[in-house]
């Protein structure tokens, strides 16, 4: 059964469990860490770097970013899926997963003893526990951060409700990679959440993971910034 067919029958589950109501959810990628790619956002700590399973490898070019869901009041988020083939991010791409990592958050115990863990590549819920049903498109198993499988993963909830409600956002996954070209998006062949609020919402899409501004970009914005502000103490 795909992916996109178990997100389906995921959300009429919940559905049938309640009252009919719309649910709102909104999917965005936010960066966490990467090893000097965008100058915006922090670079990976000499900790990670100096973990068993980390090291250069991890900090040449390699970048985090966080899928989160933004909540309406009252819903709750149910389930995902997400398909990223490794091709999509251009030649030499890689993912980058640790050895001491797995498919879902890592444990503070794990994190203290390898501190490059925290950047591992995986599937997450608020509370931490996550039900992987298989792959978001296709058969076989679900794939996260797998140099021949890229990232095809359904998962959700491993009870529905066990989430907190919203008005709350927080993260469902945790991807580290290294794309070819930085400042070109990394498109996704198939992303979709649900949430539920007395119903099953239809199902939002999940965008493309942005690329990173060049440096000259940021500069030239920063210039604009600085002008406008002259402007406006004269």
């Amino acid at each position: 059964m795909s992916l996109a067919k178990r997100l389906s029958m995921a959300a009429i589950g919940v559905a049938a469990l309640t009252s009919a109501a719309n649910a709102v959810i909104v999917a965005q990628w936010v960066p966490i860490a990467d090893g000097g790619v965008n100058p915006a956002t922090p670079d990976y700590s000499a900790a990670v770097l100096a973990g068993p399973g980390g090291g250069a490898v991890l900090a040449g070019g390699y970048e985090t970013w966080d899928l989160r869901v933004t909540l309406d009041q009252g819903d709750k988020w149910t389930v995902a899926g997400v398909n990223i083939p490794t091709a999509n991010l251009g030649a030499g791409g890689a993912w980058y997963n640790s050895p001491f990592g797995g498919n879902t958050r890592p444990s503070a115990p794990i994190v203290g003893f390898s501190p490059d863990t925290a950047f591992d590549s995986y599937v997450d819920s608020a509370q931490g526990g996550v039900n992987i049903a298989g792959p978001a498109v296709g058969g076989g198993g679900a794939t996260i951060g797998d140099l021949v499988g890229g990232t095809n993963a359904a998962w959700g909830t491993n009870s529905i409700g066990s989430d907190p409600a919203g008005p709350t956002s927080y993260a469902i996954a945790r991807l580290t990679f290294k794309r070819f070209n930085p400042s070109a998006p990394v498109a996704l062949d198939f992303g979709q959440v649900f949430s539920a609020n007395g119903g099953s919402s239809a199902p939002q899409g999940v965008p493309a993971i942005p690329g990173v501004p060049e440096p000259t970009t940021l500069a030239l914005a920063g210039l604009g910034l600085g002008a406008m502000a002259i402007r406006r103490r004269k």
